[in-house]
């Protein structure tokens, strides 16, 4: 190859890896951009913050289920499930 034809051939080489790597520093950089820019919008106050903890606080107390003594065992099949015949006795195991 002459001299001239690998001088072309590097340019056109530089060039083909040149934009698509300038492409992804550019996505980079607008990406962190964005970033330091949502990091100022959730700064919140105290007062934000105290009235979040109330409302949290109110949220569980709302759904807690309370202190309504031990557990009522219930057994939701009871009326699908075949009923032993009479007469014949079944042990627990």
């Amino acid at each position: 190859m002459r001299r001239s034809a690998r001088l072309i051939f590097a340019a056109g080489l530089i060039a083909c890896l040149a934009v698509p790597c300038l492409s992804v520093a550019g996505l980079v950089s607008s990406a962190q951009a964005q970033q330091g820019e949502d990091k100022a919008l959730t700064r919140r106050t105290d007062a934000e913050k105290r009235r979040d903890a109330e409302i949290d606080q109110q949220y569980r107390a709302a759904t807690r289920r309370g202190d309504a003594g031990p557990a009522v065992k219930s057994d939701p099949w009871g009326s699908v499930r075949n009923q032993p015949a009479q007469g014949t006795k079944t042990t627990k195991k």
